[in-house]
């Protein structure tokens, strides 16, 4: 397995992969999950895709395993313009070390059920998350989830540092947590799972103002 980051500038060269990300997600949030967000073709996608950061997990370095997107929230971003409820506690977010993580996915039909594989998918992703907000100096990850994600979520991320209020929004019921990715969650990751170092196939990004 290999996971690695498209951004705005590299993206042209993962048209397959992206094509694969967006079946992939219309297959999880509409098909399993019945959210009935807006698809064409079979493909889900919306506007803060363009602008925002992949992180794909590949298998045989071409079939998508799973998928997570990222932004820093000096742009338009999902949890804000879309569940601005959930952040009335601590108002409008919007800073450089901050970023939204939103849109994960895993392709159940090429993982499977193996609990063991998926827990080993979970904590790869969550790594290279955590190994590109260390790298770039990522104070806060804040994710939107529904119920069945959190102990999912928290299991490979740590516990939240901050969470808001559940609201139900008809299909699912939504929570914004904030995660603070740190060293040690990472080396305990590594260490559990026997993952190599560095998860994130391309660890030279570092520019993230650039990439994003």
């Amino acid at each position: 397995m290999q996971i690695i980051l498209i951004t705005p500038e590299n993206r042209n060269h993962f048209a397959r992969e992206m094509d694969q990300v967006f079946k992939l997600r219309h297959d999880v949030f509409n098909k399993w999950l019945k959210w009935g967000l807006p698809s064409e073709n079979g493909r889900e996608s919306d506007k803060y895709d363009d602008q925002a950061l992949h992180l794909i997990a590949l298998e045989n370095a071409s079939d998508v395993l799973g998928t997570w997107r990222m932004m820093p929230t000096t742009q338009p971003y999902m949890t804000a313009e879309v569940f601005p409820e959930l952040l009335e506690e601590i108002g409008l977010v919007s800073s450089n070390s901050i970023w939204d993580l939103s849109r994960f996915a895993i392709n159940r039909d090429v993982v499977g059920s193996n609990k063991g594989r998926q827990a080993r998918l979970f904590a790869s992703m969550a790594s290279a998350v955590y190994e590109f907000g260390i790298m770039n100096g990522v104070a806060e990850y804040l994710s939107v989830q529904n119920a069945y994600i959190t102990p999912i979520a928290n299991s490979m991320l740590g516990e939240p540092v901050w969470a808001s209020a559940s609201l139900d929004y008809g299909a699912t019921d939504a929570t914004c947590y904030s995660y603070a990715p740190t060293m040690e969650r990472l080396y305990s990751l590594r260490t559990q799972f026997s993952l190599n170092a560095p998860v994130l196939s391309q660890f030279d990004i570092t520019n993230f103002a650039k990439a994003a």
